[in-house]
C-alpha cells in the first residue's frame, strides 16, 4: 500500500513538473525572441509560420527581393513562429529548425554569401540580398540589414519580457495565429489607405484568425487621443475596411473594429 502511495506521488510530481517546465518553455520563447527586436521600431508582428504557410512563403517573398518561390517556401517550412520589428530598419526573429548542415550548404560563397563573426557568433552577407543572416542556435534566426544589432542585443538579453511595452505585452498574450501592434499609427494608415489620416490614435493593436483557406478575420483596436478625435478615426477605419465587411464599437477612447474577411494580398499590404 505504502509502495502504490509513493508511486502515485511520483507520478503526480513527474506530471506536474512536465507541466511546468512546458509552460516555461513557451514563457521562455516568447520573451527570447521579443527581446531580441528594436525597442524603437514603429510596428510589431507575431505570425504562426507553422500554420499560415502559403502566407509565411509570400511574406518573405515581399521581404526579400528576387528571392524564389522555391527558396521561400523552404524558409517558410523552417520557421514555426516569426517575430518582426519595423522602423528605420527592420529585425526579423524566427524559431524553428535551422540545422547547422543545411546553413552551411544553402549560404555558400559559391551562393554569394559571406561568413563574418560577431562576438564568435557567425553571420552571412550577400551583395545581392538587403538582409544579413545569423542562427545564433540552432532553433533561431536572425535577420536585418544590420544583424549584428540583435547578436549584441542576445548578449545583454534576460529573455524575459518588459511590462512596461504595451506592444511585448500584447504579442506574448495573444492567442491567434497573427497578432500586431502598431507604435506609429498615422504611417501604418497611410501605407495602405494612402492618407496620413492617422494622428487621431495614440497605438493600434489587433489580431487575425483564419475563417478559410485563403481567408482571415480580423479584431483591431485603437487607442485615440480624445473623443473629438472619435468620428475622424472611424471614418478613416470605415473608409479602409469597407469592402472587407467592417463593424465598429466604441468604449471610451478604445475604437473596436471588427472586419469579417481579409485576404492575404490585403494583410500583405498591411505588413
Amino acid at each position: 500500500m505504502k509502495k502504490n502511495i509513493l508511486t502515485l506521488l511520483l507520478c503526480s510530481f513527474l506530471l506536474f513538473f512536465i507541466v511546468a517546465c512546458n509552460s516555461l518553455s513557451v514563457a521562455e520563447k516568447r520573451g527570447e525572441a521579443l527581446s531580441l527586436l528594436d525597442e524603437n521600431s514603429a510596428f510589431y508582428l507575431y505570425f504562426s509560420a507553422e500554420k499560415n504557410q502559403d502566407l509565411a512563403k509570400k511574406l518573405i517573398k515581399a521581404r526579400i527581393p528576387g528571392i524564389s518561390d522555391k527558396d521561400a517556401a523552404s524558409i517558410a517550412s523552417r520557421i514555426s513562429d516569426f517575430y518582426a520589428g519595423i522602423g528605420s530598419e527592420v529585425d526579423f526573429v524566427g524559431q524553428g529548425s535551422f540545422p547547422a548542415i543545411g546553413i552551411s550548404r544553402a549560404l555558400s560563397e559559391k551562393n554569394g554569401w559571406k561568413k563574418k563573426l560577431f562576438a564568435k557568433v557567425p553571420y552571412y552577407t550577400n551583395s545581392a540580398s538587403p538582409l544579413q543572416l545569423s542562427f545564433p542556435k540552432e532553433d533561431l534566426l536572425c535577420a536585418s540589414s544590420n544583424v549584428t544589432k540583435i547578436l549584441e542585443r542576445s548578449l545583454t538579453s534576460t529573455n524575459s519580457l518588459n511590462e512596461k511595452n504595451g506592444w511585448q505585452q500584447w504579442l506574448s498574450s495573444s492567442t491567434s495565429d497573427i497578432a500586431f501592434y502598431v507604435m506609429e499609427p498615422s504611417l501604418w494608415i497611410s501605407a495602405f489607405t494612402g492618407k496620413n489620416t492617422g494622428a487621431g490614435c495614440r497605438f493600434i493593436w489587433g489580431e487575425l484568425s483564419k475563417s478559410g483557406d485563403k481567408d482571415y478575420s480580423m479584431t483591431l483596436y485603437a487607442d485615440v487621443i480624445n473623443q473629438r478625435a472619435l468620428p475622424a478615426v472611424k471614418a478613416i477605419f470605415t473608409l479602409a475596411f469597407a469592402d472587407q465587411g467592417i463593424t465598429l464599437n466604441t468604449n471610451g477612447t478604445i475604437v473596436e473594429c471588427s472586419i469579417q474577411s481579409i485576404s492575404e494580398d490585403f494583410i500583405l499590404r498591411l505588413f
